[in-house]
């Protein structure tokens, strides 16, 4: 079987770099692996028996010797073994001077080594000892020279708890995660009755005072916190959500081809982690057996929306979480993902909160900006920080989700704290390679859509990315939705291009034509069925007085229809005339000083319909005592038969002819005028209220346009059998029109109902995402 991805011949010198990137970073995993295993197996094995063989790069078996005396160091701090100083290291490997050399993430993580394992450390001594690397230090330890907190000269407090302890009203049953600043486990509360997540850490911070803020389905619900103070720890205890991570789901589809991944995968990856914990797993309900079905590109799509619905609740509330990666969003049974782990986040709502204070995140996940902010060459600091930084790091996550790696490669060989930066800085910097889309990718390809959606996210500069989460929710939640997709990207060609650009004459044809129509059929039968009774009974002006009435009343009524109508519409259109005809991920940008006026606008677009139907039906009201008036007023008699007669026709023809210019102009307001009128797809909540409104007076005009022509065939036979005088043929003709164009205008008016309420319901789910559609409007009517 052929292999699309091989290619023969040499690499190409990007994959050559790729290729020993990942030789390098295998080595050094191998050499670990090694040394772990020698520390379970020995006391104290020696480091020089695990280094690399002498063919590896240099900088590779220098990278070695560091990380091994890491975990050299760690496994004595948790063995109780004595620490060897970096000096007796820096003796061992006396062929480069170990200690001037010395990355500045490596001496950070001694430093807490040893403060965890109970010495006395100072940090002013580690910038005195190794000056090179204090300024990166400072900053990797959150401060600002010369000055040095108080909390940086107490030692660490080690976390030492495992599953079967008890502490305070706590019993611990499985260790679930341990971080940097804590251990989380699945506990019993006694007192409750009731499983939780227990966080267990160090008493600093401020993630209780951040997570206490929050109240969002898709943000972990923090229950309460308790102190020990005799123990110096901090019990966070929340929501148990047990379908494990999204870091278990990509790890437990490695093996699986993105193009092959569907729904159930995730479900299968959610059920493995809840029987570990123990539970059993149920995925036996509509909603589940159908989200299984799902291609993985409407998957992603579906969490990330629901993600950054997170984000932009809490940036709402003045959080930023800078650090979102797949290993903190915590997944429930059903597959809804929970944003966690706010432990590094920073809040402006929280007294004594600071942007430096718990600075840090994962580097592979880290925007742009966050990493200058880590590295002591750029002028960036953590406060210079904003919710687009956490946009990044949610697309680069949704990245991995899709595709099972992540937008940028590793660095291209190990080296220390400072080249890793500056490697992932210079990579963001050049832009995530293969994201650039050959072509714009239809509003069916999700996986096209989604891609583009990402790319935006990974931009390098802040400013050309969704400025919110809210923004990047609707986004994402387009690319669920096809039809609302292609009702929000501005037409370049066809029909709907002619209306946007000519609004105004598109709208009064639109209402003109039902009603030229419905004037024509009504003069037609009025003559033959009004005036032949009138002449026939001796009357000689007559017909000169229906004439002259029927032109009067024609040319004052329809230009009167046509100004009032236009004046609504000039409204409207005096905005989608400035917007241009096309623009970047489908958005609508145009130049808005008032967006409370484009919100009375987009209303006022979706009641033209309505504006033209009660125009229509007016007028026609009026004509239906105006006609019978004027002609007994020019003719000098017309029989109370007669009168009645013009009353009934003109009233019918009325309703008819305001019926079908309020679905052809709604139609043609929801497909082309208000999505023209929407600024970067945003929608207020008052448009959401119109559109329900819409999808209502849809079914009564629907009503009209099924009863209205039947009452015509009935009022007609009524009259033939009512009238002596009555002309048999002209009421059979009649009788036989109004059947016909009956039929044939609901069949027209039920087509464009249903293409309505299908524009509608996709608008209402894209622009509120989670809101219930027209159809449960109806549902839910008494």
């Amino acid at each position: 079987m052929n292999d699309p991805q091989h290619k023969d011949g040499p690499p190409a010198p990007g994959d050559a770099d790729s290729h020993e990137s990942s030789q390098s970073w295998d080595i050094l995993a191998e050499c670990l692996e090694k040394f772990l295993a020698a520390w379970e197996n020995q006391s104290e094995p020696a480091l020089a028996d695990h280094l690399p063989s002498a063919q590896v790069l240099p900088q590779v078996r220098r990278m070695a010797i560091y990380e091994l005396i890491k975990v050299d160091l760690e496994r004595r701090c948790e063995c109780g073994v004595d620490c060897r100083s970096l000096e007796d290291y820096a003796a061992e490997f006396s062929d480069f001077d170990l200690l001037a050399e010395a990355p500045a993430d490596f001496l950070y993580e001694d430093y807490h080594l040893r403060r965890s394992k109970g010495d006395t450390v100072n940090a002013l001594a580690y910038f005195q000892r190794f000056p090179r690397q204090a300024p990166q230090l400072r900053q990797l330890l959150g401060l600002k020279p010369p000055e040095e907190t108080e909390t940086l000269n107490q030692p660490d407090k080690k976390i030492t708890l495992a599953p079967g302890d008890a502490i305070d009203d706590f019993e611990l049953l499985i260790e679930l995660g341990e971080g940097g600043f804590a251990k989380v486990f699945l506990a019993r509360q006694r007192s409750m009755q009731r499983m939780v997540a227990l966080k267990v850490s160090a008493d600093e911070g401020a993630e209780p005072q951040t997570l206490a803020q929050f109240d969002h389905p898709h943000i972990v619900r923090v229950y309460d916190q308790r102190y020990l103070a005799e123990h110096r720890l901090r019990l966070l205890y929340m929501q148990y959500v047990a379908g494990g991570t999204l870091s278990h789901v990509i790890k437990g589809l490695q093996e699986i081809p993105p193009d092959r991944r569907v729904g159930r995968h995730l479900q299968e990856a959610i059920a493995r982690e809840m029987e570990r914990s123990g539970q059993t797993p149920s995925f036996d309900s509509p909603t589940l057996r159908r989200q299984a079905k799902s291609p993985w590109a409407e998957v992603v799509c579906r969490l990330g929306a629901q993600l950054a619905a997170a984000l932009d609740y809490a940036h709402g509330k003045g959080v930023l979480h800078r650090d979102i990666k797949p290993a903190n969003v915590l997944l429930s049974q059903s597959g809804e993902p929970k944003l966690a782990d706010f432990n590094i986040s920073f809040s402006t709502e929280v007294e004594g909160d600071d942007a430096i204070a718990h600075f840090g995140g994962s580097l592979a996940y880290m925007s742009l900006e966050q990493l200058q902010a880590c590295s002591p060459r750029h002028p960036v600091t953590p406060q210079d920080l904003d919710a687009r930084s956490d946009v990044y790091s949610l697309g680069v996550t949704l990245w991995e989700v899709l595709t099972g790696e992540r937008p940028f490669p590793d660095s291209a060989s190990p080296g220390d704290w400072s080249q890793t930066v500056d490697s992932l800085i210079a990579a963001r910097q050049a832009g995530p390679p293969g994201l650039t889309p050959v072509r714009e990718p239809g509003p069916y390809d999700v996986d096209g859509r989604l891609k583009m959606v990402l790319r935006r996210c990974l931009d390098p500069d802040p400013a050309n990315r969704f400025a919110s989460g809210d923004e990047l929710a609707r986004a994402l939640s387009l690319c669920l939705h096809p039809i609302a997709l292609q009702l929000l990207t501005p037409p370049r060609h066809g029909w709907r291009k002619w209306v946007r650009r000519f609004p105004l004459a598109a709208i009064l044809l639109a209402s003109l034509a039902p009603n030229i129509v419905a004037a024509v059929f009504n003069f037609a039968y009025n003559h033959e069925a009004i005036m032949w009774w009138l002449v026939n009974s001796g009357n000689p002006h007559a017909q000169a007085a229906f004439m002259a009435t029927q032109l009067t009343i024609n040319s004052i009524a329809f230009p009167i229809g046509v100004a009032i109508l236009a004046s609504y519409v000039r409204k409207v259109a005096r905005h989608i005339r400035r917007a241009p005809p096309s623009t970047a991920d489908s958005e609508i940008a145009f130049v808005a000083t008032d967006e409370a006026q484009f919100a009375r606008d987009r209303e006022s677009s979706l009641r033209l319909g309505l504006y033209a139907a009660i125009i229509g039906a007016v007028l026609w009201g009026i004509a239906s005592f105006a006609y019978p008036i004027s002609i007994r007023v020019l003719a000098g008699s017309l029989p109370p038969a007669g009168f009645f007669h013009f009353v009934l026709s003109l009233t019918l023809c009325g309703l008819i002819a305001a019926t079908y210019p309020f679905f052809v102009v709604s139609f043609l307001s929801v497909r082309v005028l208000y999505p023209a009128l929407l600024r970067k797809n945003l929608a207020a909540d008052s448009d959401v209220r119109e559109l329900r409104l819409l999808g209502r007076r849809c079914g009564f005009f629907l009503l009209m346009a099924a009863v209205v022509p039947a009452l015509g065939v009935m009022a007609s036979v009524i009259l033939q059998l009512v009238s002596q005088q009555a002309n048999t043929r002209v009421h059979t003709v009649a009788l036989l029109v109004l059947s016909v164009l009956g039929a044939f205008g609901f069949g027209m008016t039920f087509l464009l109902y249903r293409r309505i309420q299908g524009d509608l319901n996709a608008l209402l789910r894209a622009l509120r995402p989670g809101s219930r559609s027209i159809d449960d409007d109806y549902e839910s009517m008494p």
